[in-house]
């Protein structure tokens, strides 16, 4: 039996060799997909729409265009794509990409060298085996992933600071950890950030300016985090928030690539879009294809929104709290008592020996939590009254001294984290429906407030005393003359208020552009103005007792020569509390240029909470321009979204 088979495939061997053209057909079948890989994978990208696939749109940043299908890249060099048309191509930066997948190239210089992410997407959905690419030299990419050795990713949120334009939404960067670095030695890890490239010689207003109209390219940077940290912490006193995200290592990857095909190409930078949040949603979006954060962006990025919808995507694997150095030294002088703060200062401020200060304090823990705060304080002091190192190295030197004298003693505790992180807040886009009454005539408002939060909103997860108000529009319809009026036209309206004690000295300040109602002709015009003022504030009352010395300029042509132009008072009393917000306020203008006139106005404004995005306001004010009175009141219901 086993003879007979054998003998029939001797007899279909032979058959077989008397055709030359069938072998040479069967063996060339298998060869001819490989013979030229790159048309055969160009066919399957082709069969399988990998242009058309939202990952490839991720890793090329391709966005909907303006006029129908058509898709544009929101990258603006053109070192980021292989193909000439590739910015507003899909299909043919696809093409283009294959092909150079299988060119040969110098070091560095090869596709997979410029361009790893977008290789291993384009291997793992081709089903590309390694040896099938020809072998490439990437010194300068091995080096980077090297350094990098990425084994965990966290978003950081630094908190809003009010003084730098680009920061007062907040700021957001990743931090790259590696498998080596514990909580005690984080401080050495790489951080991914994206900021505009602006010029040194620009001042704020003009960084505002060129910022939201896109005047500066955007470039994503690698520094170390110890250098974030100083700059907020130590410089600019802001918290910090560090969210560990729950990426596996091999999405861990690819985000470092994407990062490394980033890295130094120019993005148009937007503040209010295509800002730093949003460039980081990209990143993650690549990493883990089908997040798609990038949908929840429709015409802003806020920093504390984009880490809202990271929370609600559940990538968020463990939340960190790094306290700034205001918040830390605060901390530690509240838990002092009134005799021991009177020692720190006269340490710090006074410059007192040390051991005459500390001679009524026999307790050597009292003396430690003399000097620690001292030493903290006087570290803060340097930074925030701008004084050389060489000014306070003495003081620094003979508190240490005196410190280590007395050996290991319990330490203040640190700071708690806030009940409510700033991502935990209200929603920052505002809705609000208004019904009142001015002088026997109703009215009904419409209220839109697109950033960010207000002296009377809601407080949790926003700094005390903080208001920041972006395109504020009201619209008024009067019912009884079926008018209606644009009310209100805000560009924006800073208001940092700063408390005050023995320990701070901090400046409260203001300013605000827009359009408003001018109370100064009976008409009530739309006036373009200009509004800003310097004070303090103080705490009282469990709340913020303010002043301001302000200056105000309306300018229309109903207006005397066309303006209005004078000095101003404004005090105040807000308190911000989780279910309930007050706020008083008493101003005097006196417009002594063009329109000469006298304005009072006495507002009172008070706020319930009925949930985390819900407030009801009622609000009662009179004003008083030089002989005429008005007064007016309103009730109010305000949604956040």
């Amino acid at each position: 039996m086993f003879q007979c088979s054998r003998l029939v495939v001797r007899r279909f061997l032979r058959q077989l060799l008397r055709q030359p053209l069938l072998i040479a057909g069967l063996v060339a079948f298998p060869l001819s997909s490989f013979a030229n890989p790159t048309a055969h994978y160009l066919k399957q990208a082709e069969q399988r729409s990998l242009a058309s696939q939202p990952a490839w749109s991720d890793l090329l940043h391709y966005r909907p265009g303006m006029v129908g299908n058509k898709k544009q890249s929101q990258a603006d060099d053109p070192a980021f794509f292989i193909s000439p048309r590739g910015a507003t191509d899909p299909h043919a930066e696809l093409d283009a990409s294959i092909k150079a997948l299988f060119a040969p190239a110098p070091p560095d210089q090869h596709f997979s060298c410029r361009f790893p992410a977008r290789t291993r997407w384009l291997t793992q959905s081709l089903d590309i085996p390694p040896d099938a690419i020809p072998p490439a030299s990437c010194p300068a990419l091995d080096s980077f992933r090297q350094e990098i050795n990425a084994q965990r990713i966290s978003l950081i949120f630094a908190s809003t600071y009010l003084n730098s334009p680009s920061s007062m939404f907040g700021h957001t960067f990743l931090r790259i950890d590696n498998s080596k670095q514990e909580d005690a030695n984080l401080l050495l890890s790489n951080t991914i950030s994206y900021a505009a490239d602006a010029s040194e010689r620009d001042n704020e207003l003009m960084f505002a300016y060129r910022g939201i109209f896109g005047g500066y390219p955007g470039v994503t940077s690698i520094v170390p985090y110890y250098e974030k940290l100083k700059q907020y912490i130590d410089m600019e006193n802001r918290d910090i928030w560090e969210f560990e995200l729950n990426f596996s290592q091999q999405e861990i990857d690819q985000l470092v690539d994407h990062a490394w095909e980033l890295k130094d190409k120019n993005f148009d930078y937007y503040f209010f879009d295509e800002n730093c949040a949003y460039r980081l949603l990209t990143l993650m979006d690549v990493a883990r294809p089908g997040t798609d954060l990038i949908a929840d962006v429709s015409y802003q990025a806020i920093p504390a929104d984009t880490v809202r919808w990271v929370v609600d995507k559940d990538l968020v694997k463990a939340v960190g709290y790094r306290p700034s150095t205001s918040t830390l030294v605060q901390s530690q002088i509240q838990q002092l008592s009134q005799q021991e703060q009177h020692a720190v200062l006269a340490l710090v401020r006074e410059r007192q020996p040390v051991q005459e200060v500390l001679k009524t304090f026999p307790d050597k823990t009292t003396r430690a939590r003399i000097l620690d705060t001292s030493y903290e304080y006087s570290r803060y002091d340097t930074v925030s009254a701008e004084r050389s190192r060489e000014e306070t190295a003495a003081l620094s030197h003979r508190l240490l001294m005196a410190r280590a004298r007395l050996g290991q003693q319990p330490s203040l505790p640190p700071p708690q984290a806030p009940a409510v992180r700033d991502d935990q807040g209200h929603d920052t886009v505002r809705l609000g429906a208004r019904a009142g009454q001015v002088e026997h005539r109703d009215f009904i408002e419409l209220d839109i407030r697109p950033a960010y939060h207000d002296l009377t909103d809601i407080p949790d997860g926003y700094p005390e005393g903080t208001q920041l108000r972006f395109l504020a529009t009201r619209l008024r319809y009067w019912t009884k003359d079926n008018d209606l009026d644009l009310e209100e036209l805000t560009l924006i309206d800073i208001n940092s208020l700063s408390p005050r004690d023995r320990f701070f000295s901090p400046v409260s300040w203001k300013v605000a552009v827009g359009a408003i109602r001018s109370e100064l002709v009976a008409e009530r015009p739309l006036a373009p103005y200009l509004k800003g003022g310097a004070g303090m504030a103080v705490k009282w009352f469990d709340g913020l007792l303010y002043s301001y010395l302000q200056g105000s300029l309306q300018v229309h042509r109903d207006l005397d020569q066309g303006y209005a132009l004078g000095p101003g008072l404004q005090i105040g009393w807000v308190r911000q509390r989780s279910f309930s917000q007050t706020l008083i306020q008493l101003e005097h203008e006196y417009f002594m240029e063009g329109n000469q006139a006298n304005h009072y106005e006495l507002s009172v404004q008070q706020g319930f909470r009925l949930g985390p995005n819900r407030q009801w306001m009622g609000s009662f004010s009179r004003r008083k321009t030089d002989q005429n009175y008005q007064s007016e009141w309103r009730i109010e219901f305000r949604q956040f979204l």
